[in-house]
Parts: structure tokens; C-alpha cells; sequence
């Protein structure tokens, strides 16, 4: 059965079945975005050891996951702090089963400074605002906060969470306007809604830039809707796939979306392209058929490379990454057979009338380059300028690639000073609202990010009595208050009370002793002392900058700085089995990010080399992949170098659209190089065998670039970083392996390079 017959004969039903199952693919894809969450604990595997230190450390404290709350005039005479803490606490105890409180404890300022200064410690309340500046009282030793520590099961919804808790604020008497929240959650919950709002807006733009290019390049309303439905389709096809396996959507994977529904938007209007040539030529009749012929080798060439490139992104170690990777894979290789099997039905079950007269084009054309190469390639002349552009390049090859290994040369350095941004609050935008409330809260209320720093006292060997062990957290907690960018400190020696001066040491001591044994219980409810397998942990939360950027192994090293030499003192004095572990969300995210950097560079190194052994096959000839390798790095070292002299910081989006786009241009090189050598094989020399290939794909280059790039630049309204980044990306990459194609491609090719891809080809008979 020919491709005509098959489209005839079953176009109807596969129309059909596609307008079916429709409806079904949205309602899952719509399934899949309400599952956007993120959580740290997806960022890393499990064998990584600063993952396995966090989840042991919240295995042993309870999820750290907090909700800092504060407003303007919130100090320590603040009534309304007692209010709020009666209603979270009522709540914390009610006995309803069915909804179970989102809330794990609630601490004030309050009434951990009314604690402070109570009959169980009795300090004075100077001291007891001294304990607490930096962590529970502001820089200014007035303004203080209430932190509700979230129960595990808050995770599941947390804007659910953060509703129920404003309603008990404002029934507190504090009104939302005056409100600010901090923390973990709220960080993610600002995220997932940064992210879906922005989805919203790349997808509405993106809708709008295919639709006025789908009537540019038809003035056909019915291919126009073809075209906008096989974009919709893919995108919800790749959502619907993630929602079967039981994927959840997440701020990476959101960038997913725009990708694929552009990619799919783009071989669409190709598609179309070849129906309405092959309509003009011979009439609807079999049209569909014929332009299936011309089109599934460049659209399969095409999702083959570009499903290579993302394939290639799995080979990282974060679970994320790969995730993205791999669905997008998948997402665009459905889209390939969307475009070979819905599309093509759907044209020929509603053919569509083109019309026959070509618009003119407005640059004139080189009368020298129409009469040597259109007769060759059976297309239209080109435009004047890419003419003369062609002939130029084909006449100095040598100056033209002299003059692309001078770029890159110069960009190679700027690759060493890549930086990647390892800060969460880099994803959203400055103007956001969670942003300027940050600003504030860190001037106010002082750094939030916590650092977790476990002193760890084995019961056997460790000797030290418990008044040692305060004392000796004590000194830790005043080193490392001494670091730069540590705002304050709090642990479980926070909440005991100062060893009386006077009569012998021992006897302090044996007092001490006894009053922490008996409050023991009390101490481990304040989440800074537990007991682990055979040792008791004793646990210094340090607050750090969330603002600022900050190297977490650099700082580590610094924690070292302060802390190992009192563990040699105590070594010395023949005290043993204690040790020191450094955790917290803060390293987990410093090591996801230095994983993004090992990641981009083996994900482009393996794409290539990938892309490069399959053309060296393919076309039987080391030369062959010589000269992809040289096309493909020069989009990739040019953008890359350029960011990285010029000091931008890019984020996860950007470290995903390299190998993207390396499977996307890698498809122009691929036509030109065919064309080249169907031009040699016919018997021409090797510069006009240059120029006829120069004629058949300058246009589709450029078009092309136009299609990707602009569908790309409409991501630029996207106040979600990632998103923002990977359009901005894209956009660069493409326009860098556009200049490389019209330059540095036919400059090889009428190069030394050429001449041996033209004496392999030339034992080759010329195929149709």
C-alpha cells in the first residue's frame, strides 16, 4: 500500500480517533500540573552522602520545614503573639482524624524570652534577648516572630497549609497587609505558583507567535488551526505520558512544556509547507502523500537529534534532570508521530486550498546565483544578500574559518568562569513579592537559611557529664557566630540555665548535672537535643544569608575552621568519641547545583560525541563527523564562553538548553552536507557543489531559525528564572549555530576539509 492509499483509506478513522482521545490526554496533562511540587528531597539520589546526612538528621529531629512569622510592630509586649500561639497549639491538638493539623509546634519570641527569664532558667531578660538576637529576635533586640514547624504530612499541599495559617493570623488580630512569612515552604509555595503563572503566560505567547507565523507562511485558516492543535496535542501528549507513569510535575519540568509545544509547532509548519508545494504542483489528490515523502526524513533527522540531545541530559545525577530528559525525550518523539500520522490524516479528511500564486519577495535576487544553482535544486531563488553572502564565503574559505576559530579561541577562556547559580531564590524574579519580603526579613530578623551543625557525644566512649557537654556547645555556638554571614545561633544550650558562681567546681557541677537530667525531656521538646543509635546529638541551627550567594563547601570548610580545634582540645584532654556533622537544606542544594555543572558538561561532550559517531556511519567516513564536530562546538563554546566572560550566572534552565539545541541545528548541518554530496556526485566541482547546496538550505536555515527562535523569545515573559533562562539560552544557541551554518559550514566544506568529503563521494554514483 502506497502513502497515498494509507492516508485516503484511513485518514478519517485516525482523524477521529485522535479528536477522541483528545479530551483524554488534556485531562490527564491537566492532572500532571496540579501535581507541581517541589521538595528538596527530589533534587538528590540516595547515595550521595549529603543526602543520606540530611534524611539521617531529620530522621532524628522531625522535618525541619518552618513557616517564620512576623509583621511591622511585631515585638516582645506583642499580645497577638499569645493569641496566635493559643489558636496554632488548639489546633495542633485537636482530635479530627479526617483532617489532621498541618502543624507539628509553634515557638515565640515570647514565650521562649518569658522561659528565658522564668523559674527555670532565670536569666535576665538582657541576657535572655542576647541568647535569642539573630534566630528568634531581630538585629534590633525589639522586633521577634513566632516559627510554626510544619508536620510531615504539610508537604502534600502546602498553599493549602499556608491559607489555613493566615486565617488563624488575621483571627489573631494581624492583618494580612502588615504580614510577613518566611521559610522553606513558603519559598516553594511562591515557586510553584511563579512557575504555573509563568506557564501560563509562555503558553499564551507562544500560542500568539505560532499564530502569527502559521498565517504568515499560509493565509489558510484551516492550516493555521492544523497547526496550533498539533502543538496543543504534543505538549498535553508529553504531560499525559508523566501522569501514566506516576511522574509529578516540578519547576524543572515545567520547562518541558513551551520546549515541545514549540518543537511540535515548528515540524507542523514544515509539514504544511511541503503539503502546499506539492498542492500547487499536482492538486490535493495524493498531496498528503507526497509531502510525507519530502518531509519524514528532515522532521525524523530533526526529533532523532533533538530527542538525542535531551537523552543525553539523563546522564546526570539528579533525579530532576533526569526526569526532564527523559520525558522531554519522550515528548518529542511522540510529536514526530503526531506529525507522520494525525497531521497528515487530518489534511487529507479536511484538504485545504492554497493559493497558487507565490508573494513576491521584496529583495531582489543575483541573476548570476538564479541561473547557477535553482536549476540545480528546483527551488526559488534566494534573496540577493544570502547570494552574494554564498559566493563570498565560497571564494576566501580560508578567512572565513580563520575568522570562526578567532571567536572561538577568544570564548574557550570564558568557559573557566562559568558560574552557576546555587541560590533557590534566583529562580524568581526580583520584583515578586516573596522576594522584597525576604529583603526585609533578613534586615529586620537577620539571615534565615539554616545550617545544621550535630555535635555528636557517643554514650560509651565520650566521658564528658552533661554540664561539660553545654559548655563545650556553648563555645562551638560563640565560633561560629564569628563567621561571616552567620546571623546568629541556637541550640539546646540556648534553654539552660547559666551554672552558678561561687563554692567548688564539682559541686556546680554535680548541681548542673542534675538539673539537666531533670529536664532532659523538656530540652529534647525544644527539637535541639535527641538521641540516636548509641549517642546523644546535640544540635546548633545557624541562620545564613537566603540573599546572598554563598559557596556552602567553601563555608563547610569554614564551620571546620571553628569547630575542630576545640574537638582537639578536648582530644587532648583525653575526652573522645565526639564527632561533628555538617547537614541542613543549604548543603543539599549547594551539591544539586555542583551536580548541574558536572552535568552540562558531560551531557554536551556526550551529545556530541553520540551525534558524531552516528553521522561517521551514516555516511561511512571519519570526515563526515569531523565536520559536525566543528559545526556542533561552535554554537555551544561561543554562547558559553560569551556568559562566561561576562559574568552572568545562569540557573538550571540555561544548563538544559545546550544539549537541546545541539540536537535541533544539528539538522541544517546534516541537509547541507546531503546536498553537498548529491552536488559532488553529479559532477561538480566541489565550490559549486557548495553554492547548490547553499541554495537548497539557506532558506530552510533561516526559517527554521525564525520558527525556534521567536517560538523561544516568547518565553521571555516568564518572571520564573529557569524558564526565562532556557528561552534566553535557546535563543542565543540558535542564533550562534545559525551564523556558524552560514559561515564556517560552507567555509569548510570549500575547504581542505571539502575536498576529502569530495573525493570519498566522487566513487559514489549520484542517487535521485
Amino acid at each position: 500500500m502506497t502513502q497515498n492509499d494509507f492516508y485516503e483509506r484511513h485518514g478519517v478513522w485516525i482523524t477521529a480517533l485522535g479528536c477522541v482521545l483528545l479530551p483524554l490526554v488534556i485531562v490527564q496533562a491537566k492532572q500532571t500540573l496540579d501535581s507541581n511540587i517541589n521538595d528538596v528531597d527530589d533534587w538528590l539520589p540516595a547515595q550521595y552522602a549529603v543526602t543520606a546526612d540530611y534524611r539521617w538528621f531529620r530522621k532524628h529531629f522531625g522535618n525541619d520545614e518552618y513557616v517564620l512569622i512576623t509583621w511591622e510592630g511585631c515585638t516582645l509586649e506583642d499580645s497577638r503573639l499569645d493569641r496566635l500561639e493559643e489558636r496554632i497549639e488548639a489546633d495542633i491538638n485537636r482530635q479530627d482524624a479526617a483532617a489532621r493539623s498541618p502543624f507539628r509546634k509553634i515557638v515565640t519570641g515570647r514565650s521562649v524570652v518569658e522561659y528565658l527569664t522564668g523559674e527555670h532558667c532565670r536569666l535576665s531578660p538582657e541576657k535572655a534577648v542576647a541568647r535569642l538576637t539573630g534566630s528568634l529576635i531581630g538585629l534590633d533586640g525589639r522586633q521577634t516572630c513566632a516559627v510554626v514547624f510544619l508536620a510531615d504530612d504539610a508537604k502534600r499541599d502546602l498553599a493549602g497549609m499556608l491559607d489555613v495559617l493566615r486565617g488563624e493570623i488575621t483571627a489573631s488580630g494581624v492583618p494580612l497587609a502588615e504580614l510577613r512569612l518566611g521559610g522553606s515552604a513558603v519559598i516553594n509555595v511562591a515557586i510553584d505558583r511563579v512557575s504555573l503563572e509563568s506557564l501560563y503566560r509562555v503558553i499564551l505567547s507562544s500560542f500568539a507567535v505560532v499564530l502569527v507565523i502559521s498565517w504568515c507562511s499560509f493565509r489558510n485558516l484551516r492550516l493555521m488551526a492544523l497547526v496550533l492543535i498539533t502543538g496543543i496535542y504534543s505538549a498535553a501528549t508529553s504531560l499525559a505520558v508523566m501522569s501514566v507513569c506516576g511522574a509529578k510535575m516540578n519547576a524543572i519540568l515545567i520547562t518541558m512544556i513551551p520546549m515541545v509545544y514549540v518543537t511540535a509547532t515548528s515540524g507542523a509548519i514544515h509539514l504544511c509547507n511541503y503539503y502546499q508545494e506539492c498542492v500547487r504542483e499536482t492538486g490535493t489528490r495524493g498531496a498528503v502523500g507526497r509531502a510525507i515523502a519530502h518531509a519524514w526524513l528532515p522532521l525524523g533527522l530533526s526529533a532523532a537529534t533533538t530527542a538525542v540531545g535531551l537523552l543525553t541530559i539523563c546522564y546526570n545525577d539528579l533525579v530532576l534532570m533526569k526526569s526532564f530528559g527523559l520525558f522531554s525525550a519522550v515528548g518529542v518523539v511522540l510529536s514526530w508521530l503526531l506529525l507522520m500520522l494525525w497531521l497528515p490524516a487530518a489534511l487529507s479528511t479536511w484538504p485545504a486550498t492554497v493559493v497558487a500564486a507565490e508573494v513576491p519577495c521584496p529583495l531582489p535576487t543575483s541573476p548570476a546565483a538564479s541561473e547557477t544553482m535553482s536549476s540545480e535544486t528546483g527551488e526559488a531563488p534566494l534573496p540577493a544578500v544570502f547570494c552574494r553572502w554564498g559566493e563570498a564565503v565560497v571564494r576566501i574559505p580560508f578567512a572565513a574559518t580563520l575568522v570562526c576559530f578567532l571567536v572561538v579561541v577568544a570564548c574557550i577562556p570564558g568557559l573557566s568562569r562559568i558560574q552557576l547559580t546555587i541560590d533557590l531564590m534566583r529562580e524568581i524574579q526580583p520584583s515578586e513579592e516573596v522576594i522584597r519580603t525576604y529583603v526585609w526579613l533578613e534586615q529586620t530578623m537577620g539571615p534565615l537559611t539554616p545550617m545544621e551543625v550535630i555535635v555528636r557525644f557517643d554514650d560509651e566512649t565520650c566521658q564528658l557529664s552533661a554540664w561539660e557537654r553545654v559548655k563545650l556547645v556553648e563555645r562551638l555556638q560563640r565560633r561560629i557566630e564569628t563567621l561571616d554571614g552567620v546571623g546568629g545561633t541556637i541550640s539546646a544550650a540556648t534553654f539552660v540555665p547559666e551554672s552558678k558562681t561561687g563554692g567548688s567546681a564539682w559541686l556546680r557541677q554535680g548541681i548542673t548535672n542534675a538539673r539537666l537530667r531533670h529536664s532532659w525531656k523538656e530540652l529534647v521538646e525544644t527539637g535541639y537535643l535527641a538521641a540516636g543509635e548509641g549517642e546523644k546529638l546535640w544540635r546548633i541551627s545557624a541562620r545564613v544569608a537566603a540573599m546572598q550567594e554563598v559557596d556552602y563547601a567553601a563555608f563547610v570548610e569554614k564551620l571546620r575552621s571553628r569547630v575542630d580545634p576545640e574537638l582537639v582540645v578536648e582530644s587532648e584532654e583525653g575526652y573522645t568519641g565526639i564527632s561533628v556533622t555538617y547537614t541542613g537544606v543549604a548543603p543539599v542544594l549547594f551539591k544539586a547545583r555542583r551536580s548541574l555543572m558536572d552535568g552540562l558538561v558531560f551531557g554536551i561532550a556526550s551529545d556530541l560525541v553520540l551525534i558524531v559517531i552516528a553521522i561517521t556511519v551514516t555516511m561511512r567516513h571519519w570526515s563526515s563527523g569531523v565536520l559536525m564536530m566543528c559545526t556542533s562546538l561552535f554554537p555551544a563554546i561561543v554562547v558559553l564562553g560569551s556568559v562566561g566572560w561576562l559574568g552572568v550566572k545562569i540557573d538550571v534552565g540555561a544548563v538544559m538548553a545546550p544539549c537541546v539545541a545541539l540536537g535541533v541545528t544539528v539538522d541544517d548541518v546534516i541537509h547541507f552536507l546531503l546536498w553537498f554530496r548529491w552536488g559532488v556526485r553529479r559532477g561538480l566541482d566541489r565550490r559549486r557543489a557548495v553554492l547548490v547546496a547553499w541554495q537548497a538550505c539557506v532558506r530552510p536555515m533561516y526559517q527554521s531559525w525564525a520558527l525556534l527562535g521567536l517560538g523561544m523569545a516568547a518565553l521571555s515573559v516568564s518572571s520564573f528564572v529557569p524558564i526565562l533562562q532556557f528561552g534566553a539560552m535557546m535563543v542565543a544557541l540558535l542564533t550562534a549555530g545559525l551564523a556558524g551554518n552560514l559561515l564556517l559550514l560552507p567555509a569548510l566544506l570549500a575547504g581542505p576539509l571539502g575536498r576529502v568529503i569530495a573525493s570519498r563521494c566522487r566513487s559514489c554514483p549520484a542517487k535521485p
